[in-house]
């Protein structure tokens, strides 16, 4: 189980705008509020996180860890089923 909270969509994102930086990838390390897709095998952002809890196939998890929030599967698929019960979990605010 995961809690999720969530803010008033800043104007330039309501108005279908999307900032340059707002994905990045692994290579770069983010300043401020993260969401880390996928797991240590493929996010090196997310090693340190995910190894204890990405297991065996069928693993996924949502967690947040100080500014950072990781969503991560042990296979591509788990991944999906994760990103997937966020957004469920977002809509449903």
């Amino acid at each position: 189980e995961f809690a999720c909270t969530a803010a008033a969509v800043p104007a330039d994102l309501a108005a279908g705008t999307v900032a340059a930086d707002l994905v990045v990838s692994d290579a770069v390390d983010p300043t401020g509020n993260a969401i880390v897709i996928g797991g240590h095998y493929v996010n090196r952002l997310a090693v340190g996180m995910t190894e204890g809890t990405l297991t065996a196939a069928g693993n996924k998890m949502i967690e947040m860890s100080g500014n950072t929030l990781y969503v991560a599967g042990y296979t591509a698929a788990d991944t999906a089923a994760a990103v997937s019960e966020l957004i469920a979990a977002i809509k449903a605010l």
